[in-house]
Protein backbone atom coordinates (compact mmCIF):
# COMPACT_ATOMS: atom_id res chain seq x y z
CA UNK A 1 0.00 0.00 0.00
CA UNK A 2 0.93 3.85 -0.78
CA UNK A 3 2.17 5.67 2.33
CA UNK A 4 0.40 8.42 3.72
CA UNK A 5 3.25 9.81 5.02
CA UNK A 6 3.33 13.68 3.00
CA UNK A 7 7.39 13.98 4.01
CA UNK A 8 8.23 10.53 2.50
CA UNK A 9 5.89 11.15 -1.31
CA UNK A 10 7.75 14.31 -1.59
CA UNK A 11 11.38 12.88 -1.26
CA UNK A 12 10.14 10.24 -4.15
CA UNK A 13 9.67 13.29 -6.89
CA UNK A 14 13.48 13.92 -7.23
CA UNK A 15 14.35 10.02 -6.85
CA UNK A 16 11.96 9.47 -9.60
CA UNK A 17 12.78 12.36 -11.64
CA UNK A 18 16.59 11.08 -11.45
CA UNK A 19 16.07 7.96 -12.73
CA UNK A 20 13.73 8.71 -15.83
CA UNK A 21 16.39 11.60 -17.07
CA UNK A 22 19.51 9.29 -16.15
CA UNK A 23 17.91 5.71 -16.95
CA UNK A 24 14.85 6.04 -19.19
CA UNK A 25 15.16 2.01 -19.82
CA UNK A 26 15.58 0.70 -16.23
CA UNK A 27 12.62 3.39 -16.18
CA UNK A 28 10.59 1.58 -18.54
CA UNK A 29 11.35 -2.12 -17.46
CA UNK A 30 10.15 -1.04 -14.11
CA UNK A 31 6.73 0.75 -14.31
CA UNK A 32 5.73 -0.12 -18.16
CA UNK A 33 7.27 -3.69 -18.70
CA UNK A 34 6.96 -4.58 -14.87
CA UNK A 35 10.16 -6.30 -15.04
CA UNK A 36 12.98 -6.88 -12.23
CA UNK A 37 15.99 -5.21 -12.32
CA UNK A 38 19.44 -3.89 -10.02
CA UNK A 39 19.10 -0.64 -8.80
CA UNK A 40 22.67 1.21 -8.17
CA UNK A 41 20.66 4.50 -7.32
CA UNK A 42 21.61 5.79 -3.36
CA UNK A 43 18.29 6.90 -2.26
CA UNK A 44 16.19 3.64 -3.57
CA UNK A 45 15.15 2.66 -0.71
CA UNK A 46 12.77 5.92 0.02
CA UNK A 47 11.18 4.22 -2.81
CA UNK A 48 10.65 1.23 -1.05
CA UNK A 49 9.19 3.20 2.11
CA UNK A 50 6.71 4.53 0.05
CA UNK A 51 5.42 1.64 -1.63
CA UNK A 52 6.67 2.17 -5.20
CA UNK A 53 9.10 0.03 -5.04
CA UNK A 54 9.49 -3.36 -3.57
CA UNK A 55 12.55 -5.86 -3.13
CA UNK A 56 13.55 -9.42 -4.27
CA UNK A 57 17.04 -10.32 -3.27
CA UNK A 58 19.30 -7.92 -5.15
CA UNK A 59 16.49 -6.95 -7.57
CA UNK A 60 13.97 -4.71 -7.48
CA UNK A 61 9.96 -4.96 -9.30
CA UNK A 62 7.51 -2.05 -8.97
CA UNK A 63 4.10 -2.30 -6.96
CA UNK A 64 2.44 0.41 -9.46
CA UNK A 65 2.80 2.34 -12.12
CA UNK A 66 4.38 5.55 -12.08
CA UNK A 67 3.55 7.58 -15.39
CA UNK A 68 5.70 10.25 -16.77
CA UNK A 69 3.41 13.12 -18.33
CA UNK A 70 4.23 16.96 -19.36
CA UNK A 71 6.14 17.40 -15.82
CA UNK A 72 4.38 15.79 -13.65
CA UNK A 73 4.38 11.67 -12.27
CA UNK A 74 1.55 9.97 -12.07
CA UNK A 75 0.75 6.61 -9.79
CA UNK A 76 -1.67 4.27 -10.97
CA UNK A 77 -2.14 0.35 -10.98
CA UNK A 78 -1.09 -1.41 -13.95
CA UNK A 79 -3.91 -2.40 -15.96
CA UNK A 80 -2.67 -6.28 -15.29
CA UNK A 81 -0.16 -6.97 -13.14
CA UNK A 82 2.72 -9.69 -14.62
CA UNK A 83 4.11 -10.27 -10.76
CA UNK A 84 0.73 -10.68 -9.44
CA UNK A 85 -0.98 -13.28 -11.03
CA UNK A 86 -2.93 -16.46 -9.65
CA UNK A 87 -2.68 -19.63 -11.11
CA UNK A 88 -1.24 -18.09 -14.43
CA UNK A 89 -3.94 -15.91 -14.72
CA UNK A 90 -4.44 -11.76 -15.19
CA UNK A 91 -6.47 -10.26 -12.52
CA UNK A 92 -7.71 -7.22 -11.84
CA UNK A 93 -9.67 -6.26 -8.15
CA UNK A 94 -12.79 -4.06 -7.85
CA UNK A 95 -10.91 -1.19 -6.28
CA UNK A 96 -7.98 -1.23 -8.75
CA UNK A 97 -7.14 2.47 -10.01
CA UNK A 98 -7.08 3.78 -13.94
CA UNK A 99 -3.36 3.27 -15.72
CA UNK A 100 -2.54 5.72 -18.49
CA UNK A 101 -2.96 5.57 -22.06
CA UNK A 102 -2.58 7.56 -25.08
CA UNK A 103 -5.52 7.33 -26.31
CA UNK A 104 -8.15 7.79 -23.61
CA UNK A 105 -7.22 10.04 -20.12
CA UNK A 106 -3.82 11.35 -21.60
CA UNK A 107 -5.78 12.38 -25.15
CA UNK A 108 -8.21 13.94 -22.84
CA UNK A 109 -5.58 16.16 -20.86
CA UNK A 110 -4.71 17.48 -24.08
CA UNK A 111 -8.26 18.29 -25.04
CA UNK A 112 -8.86 19.84 -21.93
CA UNK A 113 -6.39 22.67 -22.93
CA UNK A 114 -8.48 25.27 -24.88
CA UNK A 115 -10.59 24.85 -21.85
CA UNK A 116 -8.19 25.75 -19.67
CA UNK A 117 -6.82 28.31 -21.36
CA UNK A 118 -9.73 31.04 -20.65
CA UNK A 119 -8.57 33.98 -19.05
CA UNK A 120 -11.08 33.80 -16.68
CA UNK A 121 -10.37 30.22 -15.52
CA UNK A 122 -7.95 31.61 -12.93
CA UNK A 123 -10.35 32.63 -10.87
CA UNK A 124 -12.69 29.71 -11.22
CA UNK A 125 -13.36 26.41 -9.45
CA UNK A 126 -12.94 23.31 -11.37
CA UNK A 127 -14.47 19.73 -10.39
CA UNK A 128 -12.79 16.38 -11.99
CA UNK A 129 -15.69 13.82 -11.01
CA UNK A 130 -14.48 10.18 -11.49
CA UNK A 131 -11.24 11.34 -10.63
CA UNK A 132 -9.74 7.51 -11.01
CA UNK A 133 -5.78 8.21 -9.93
CA UNK A 134 -6.45 12.14 -10.16
CA UNK A 135 -3.80 12.57 -13.45
CA UNK A 136 -6.81 15.39 -14.98
CA UNK A 137 -6.65 16.92 -11.78
CA UNK A 138 -3.01 18.05 -11.48
CA UNK A 139 -3.23 19.69 -15.32
CA UNK A 140 -6.16 21.62 -14.16
CA UNK A 141 -4.73 23.01 -11.14
CA UNK A 142 -2.51 24.83 -13.53
CA UNK A 143 -5.28 26.77 -14.89
CA UNK A 144 -8.23 27.12 -12.12
CA UNK A 145 -7.95 28.76 -8.89
CA UNK A 146 -9.49 25.90 -6.90
CA UNK A 147 -9.97 22.28 -8.00
CA UNK A 148 -11.88 19.47 -6.42
CA UNK A 149 -10.55 15.80 -7.15
CA UNK A 150 -13.99 13.05 -6.19
CA UNK A 151 -14.10 9.50 -7.05
CA UNK A 152 -15.77 6.46 -5.21
CA UNK A 153 -13.19 4.26 -4.96
CA UNK A 154 -11.34 5.09 -1.67
CA UNK A 155 -8.30 3.48 -3.28
CA UNK A 156 -8.54 6.31 -5.84
CA UNK A 157 -8.92 8.97 -3.37
CA UNK A 158 -5.52 7.92 -2.06
CA UNK A 159 -3.87 7.98 -5.24
CA UNK A 160 -5.05 10.97 -5.95
CA UNK A 161 -4.26 12.44 -2.94
CA UNK A 162 -0.70 11.21 -3.39
CA UNK A 163 0.10 12.31 -6.85
CA UNK A 164 -1.46 15.69 -5.23
CA UNK A 165 1.51 15.49 -2.69
CA UNK A 166 3.94 14.22 -4.89
CA UNK A 167 3.36 16.48 -7.66
CA UNK A 168 3.24 19.85 -4.85
CA UNK A 169 -0.34 20.44 -5.46
CA UNK A 170 -1.76 19.71 -2.32
CA UNK A 171 -2.57 23.67 -1.76
CA UNK A 172 -4.52 23.68 -4.84
CA UNK A 173 -6.75 20.54 -4.97
CA UNK A 174 -8.71 18.92 -2.46
CA UNK A 175 -9.16 15.28 -3.26
CA UNK A 176 -12.33 13.30 -1.43
CA UNK A 177 -14.65 10.31 -1.99
CA UNK A 178 -18.00 10.47 -3.49
CA UNK A 179 -21.10 8.89 -5.55
CA UNK A 180 -21.16 11.52 -8.31
CA UNK A 181 -21.98 14.35 -6.15
CA UNK A 182 -23.22 12.81 -2.96
CA UNK A 183 -20.43 14.09 -0.97
CA UNK A 184 -20.44 17.50 -2.68
CA UNK A 185 -22.93 19.37 -0.91
CA UNK A 186 -24.06 23.19 -2.70
CA UNK A 187 -20.97 23.36 -4.22
CA UNK A 188 -20.94 25.14 -7.48
CA UNK A 189 -18.72 24.97 -10.14
CA UNK A 190 -17.83 26.65 -13.18
CA UNK A 191 -15.97 24.01 -14.53
CA UNK A 192 -16.82 19.95 -14.54
CA UNK A 193 -14.93 16.94 -16.21
CA UNK A 194 -16.20 13.62 -15.99
CA UNK A 195 -14.42 10.27 -17.13
CA UNK A 196 -16.70 7.79 -15.58
CA UNK A 197 -16.93 4.39 -16.38
CA UNK A 198 -18.88 3.87 -19.70
CA UNK A 199 -17.91 0.39 -20.64
CA UNK A 200 -20.65 -1.52 -21.95
CA UNK A 201 -20.50 -5.48 -20.47
CA UNK A 202 -22.60 -7.83 -19.56
CA UNK A 203 -24.85 -7.56 -16.57
CA UNK A 204 -23.78 -9.43 -14.12
CA UNK A 205 -25.74 -9.39 -10.26
CA UNK A 206 -22.40 -9.00 -8.39
CA UNK A 207 -20.31 -6.39 -11.24
CA UNK A 208 -17.14 -5.45 -8.40
CA UNK A 209 -16.24 -9.75 -8.57
CA UNK A 210 -15.92 -9.54 -12.45
CA UNK A 211 -15.10 -5.58 -13.24
CA UNK A 212 -13.00 -2.87 -11.74
CA UNK A 213 -14.99 0.19 -10.88
CA UNK A 214 -13.49 2.32 -13.51
CA UNK A 215 -14.89 0.55 -16.19
CA UNK A 216 -18.49 -0.92 -15.61
CA UNK A 217 -21.39 1.15 -17.47
CA UNK A 218 -24.22 -1.47 -16.78
CA UNK A 219 -24.94 -3.26 -20.15
CA UNK A 220 -25.62 -0.58 -22.55
CA UNK A 221 -22.74 1.40 -20.93
CA UNK A 222 -24.78 4.59 -19.67
CA UNK A 223 -25.76 3.76 -16.08
CA UNK A 224 -23.49 6.46 -14.19
CA UNK A 225 -23.75 8.87 -17.79
CA UNK A 226 -27.47 9.18 -17.11
CA UNK A 227 -26.74 9.83 -13.36
CA UNK A 228 -23.98 12.14 -14.24
CA UNK A 229 -26.39 14.03 -16.47
CA UNK A 230 -29.03 14.32 -14.36
CA UNK A 231 -27.45 15.22 -11.23
CA UNK A 232 -24.57 18.05 -12.91
CA UNK A 233 -26.78 20.82 -13.54
CA UNK A 234 -27.38 21.33 -10.14
CA UNK A 235 -24.07 22.13 -9.88
CA UNK A 236 -23.11 24.45 -12.03
CA UNK A 237 -22.64 27.81 -11.30
CA UNK A 238 -24.20 30.65 -14.20
CA UNK A 239 -21.36 30.52 -17.02
CA UNK A 240 -20.29 27.24 -16.82
CA UNK A 241 -19.05 24.27 -18.85
CA UNK A 242 -19.55 20.59 -18.86
CA UNK A 243 -17.08 18.54 -20.55
CA UNK A 244 -16.95 14.55 -20.56
CA UNK A 245 -15.75 11.87 -22.78
CA UNK A 246 -18.48 9.31 -23.95
CA UNK A 247 -18.25 5.80 -25.17
CA UNK A 248 -21.75 4.88 -25.85
CA UNK A 249 -23.22 1.96 -27.51
CA UNK A 250 -25.83 3.26 -30.25
CA UNK A 251 -27.67 2.69 -33.66
CA UNK A 252 -27.26 3.75 -37.21
CA UNK A 253 -28.62 7.29 -35.95
CA UNK A 254 -27.75 8.46 -32.65
CA UNK A 255 -25.64 7.24 -29.62
CA UNK A 256 -27.48 6.36 -26.25
CA UNK A 257 -25.90 9.32 -25.25
CA UNK A 258 -27.04 11.93 -27.54
CA UNK A 259 -30.89 10.21 -26.98
CA UNK A 260 -30.72 10.54 -23.55
CA UNK A 261 -29.88 14.30 -23.46
CA UNK A 262 -32.26 14.98 -26.47
CA UNK A 263 -35.12 13.03 -25.05
CA UNK A 264 -34.40 14.58 -21.41
CA UNK A 265 -33.60 17.83 -22.05
CA UNK A 266 -35.09 19.53 -24.74
CA UNK A 267 -36.27 22.69 -22.45
CA UNK A 268 -32.88 23.40 -20.98
CA UNK A 269 -31.13 26.58 -22.62
CA UNK A 270 -27.83 24.55 -23.47
CA UNK A 271 -25.82 24.51 -26.46
CA UNK A 272 -23.96 20.55 -26.46
CA UNK A 273 -21.02 20.06 -28.38
CA UNK A 274 -20.63 16.39 -29.92
CA UNK A 275 -16.72 15.99 -31.15
CA UNK A 276 -16.58 12.77 -32.65
CA UNK A 277 -13.34 11.14 -32.33
CA UNK A 278 -14.24 8.75 -35.73
CA UNK A 279 -14.18 10.32 -38.95
CA UNK A 280 -18.19 8.75 -39.46
CA UNK A 281 -18.63 9.37 -35.49
CA UNK A 282 -19.30 5.42 -35.15
CA UNK A 283 -17.97 2.42 -35.32
CA UNK A 284 -19.59 -1.02 -36.08
CA UNK A 285 -19.88 -3.04 -32.68
CA UNK A 286 -18.83 -6.34 -34.76
CA UNK A 287 -15.23 -4.96 -35.36
CA UNK A 288 -14.47 -5.06 -31.55
CA UNK A 289 -16.19 -8.24 -30.72
CA UNK A 290 -12.52 -10.64 -31.71
CA UNK A 291 -11.18 -8.19 -29.32
CA UNK A 292 -13.35 -8.05 -27.09
CA UNK A 293 -13.36 -12.50 -26.77
CA UNK A 294 -9.69 -11.82 -26.49
CA UNK A 295 -9.09 -9.27 -24.02
CA UNK A 296 -12.48 -9.82 -22.09
CA UNK A 297 -13.00 -13.39 -21.52
CA UNK A 298 -10.38 -15.58 -22.54
CA UNK A 299 -6.17 -13.97 -22.63
CA UNK A 300 -5.76 -11.78 -20.05
CA UNK A 301 -8.07 -11.12 -17.00
CA UNK A 302 -10.24 -13.17 -14.46
CA UNK A 303 -10.76 -16.48 -15.55
CA UNK A 304 -14.31 -15.67 -17.42
CA UNK A 305 -13.33 -18.05 -19.64
CA UNK A 306 -14.37 -20.81 -17.48
CA UNK A 307 -16.78 -18.73 -15.08
CA UNK A 308 -20.26 -20.20 -15.84
CA UNK A 309 -22.58 -17.20 -14.51
CA UNK A 310 -20.45 -15.04 -16.74
CA UNK A 311 -20.79 -17.21 -20.29
CA UNK A 312 -24.55 -16.89 -19.83
CA UNK A 313 -24.70 -12.96 -19.15
CA UNK A 314 -22.35 -13.08 -22.82
CA UNK A 315 -25.39 -14.72 -24.20
CA UNK A 316 -28.00 -12.90 -22.59
CA UNK A 317 -26.22 -9.33 -23.58
CA UNK A 318 -25.62 -10.26 -27.33
CA UNK A 319 -28.99 -10.99 -27.63
CA UNK A 320 -30.34 -7.87 -25.50
CA UNK A 321 -27.97 -6.00 -27.86
CA UNK A 322 -29.54 -7.50 -31.15
CA UNK A 323 -33.20 -6.54 -30.05
CA UNK A 324 -32.41 -3.00 -28.75
CA UNK A 325 -30.43 -2.51 -32.62
CA UNK A 326 -27.36 -1.01 -30.51
CA UNK A 327 -25.11 -2.08 -33.40
CA UNK A 328 -22.80 0.52 -32.82
CA UNK A 329 -20.02 2.36 -30.66
CA UNK A 330 -19.63 5.88 -30.32
CA UNK A 331 -16.58 7.99 -29.05
CA UNK A 332 -16.69 11.30 -28.39
CA UNK A 333 -15.66 14.69 -26.62
CA UNK A 334 -19.05 15.73 -25.07
CA UNK A 335 -19.03 19.89 -24.07
CA UNK A 336 -21.95 21.58 -22.46
CA UNK A 337 -22.58 25.12 -21.95
CA UNK A 338 -25.26 27.72 -21.48
CA UNK A 339 -27.31 28.97 -24.77
CA UNK A 340 -30.48 30.99 -25.42
CA UNK A 341 -32.14 27.82 -26.45
CA UNK A 342 -31.11 24.20 -26.84
CA UNK A 343 -29.12 22.92 -29.36
CA UNK A 344 -26.95 20.32 -30.72
CA UNK A 345 -23.64 20.53 -32.70
CA UNK A 346 -21.57 17.89 -34.22
CA UNK A 347 -17.96 18.07 -35.53
CA UNK A 348 -16.18 15.16 -37.07
CA UNK A 349 -12.49 14.84 -37.26
CA UNK A 350 -10.48 14.46 -40.79
CA UNK A 351 -8.62 11.93 -38.94
CA UNK A 352 -10.04 9.00 -36.91
CA UNK A 353 -8.26 8.81 -33.49
CA UNK A 354 -9.93 6.38 -31.17
CA UNK A 355 -10.14 2.59 -32.87
CA UNK A 356 -10.68 -0.88 -31.95
CA UNK A 357 -7.25 -1.74 -31.39
CA UNK A 358 -6.97 1.65 -28.78
CA UNK A 359 -9.79 -0.43 -26.79
CA UNK A 360 -8.77 -3.45 -26.16
CA UNK A 361 -5.57 -4.33 -28.83
CA UNK A 362 -2.94 -1.71 -26.39
CA UNK A 363 -1.29 -3.00 -23.58
CA UNK A 364 2.00 -1.30 -21.95
CA UNK A 365 3.45 -4.50 -21.48
CA UNK A 366 3.22 -5.70 -25.05
CA UNK A 367 4.09 -2.69 -26.45
CA UNK A 368 7.72 -2.53 -27.31
CA UNK A 369 10.45 -0.21 -25.54
CA UNK A 370 11.04 1.89 -28.67
CA UNK A 371 8.08 3.12 -28.85
CA UNK A 372 7.06 4.08 -25.01
CA UNK A 373 10.44 5.86 -25.16
CA UNK A 374 9.42 7.87 -28.11
CA UNK A 375 6.25 8.67 -26.27
CA UNK A 376 7.57 9.78 -23.02
CA UNK A 377 10.32 11.80 -24.15
CA UNK A 378 7.85 13.74 -26.80
CA UNK A 379 5.66 14.17 -23.83
CA UNK A 380 8.27 15.43 -21.23
CA UNK A 381 10.21 18.00 -23.37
Amino acid sequence: MLTKNKVLIKKCRPILANLFKKNINAYIDLFFHEKEIKLELEKVKILQKTGILERNKNKWYANIMIFPFRGKFIATDFLFSILKKRKNIFVRQADDVWPMYPFETLAFIDSLKSDASNRLARKQTALDLASGSGAISLFLSEKFKKVISADINPKAVHYARFNTILNNLENRITNIQSDIFKSLGKHKFDYIVWNGPTGAFPDVKNPNKYYPKYIYGGADGTKFTRKFLDNVFNYVSKDFKIKFLDCSLGDNNFSLTERYIINKFPNLPIKVKIEFLNQDGKKLLTSYEKLYDKYCANKLPMNLKSDMTYKKAIYKWKKYLKTEKLNYVYFSYISITPSDKFRIEHIYPKQSSFLPRHNFGFEWHYTSKKYIKNFLLENNK
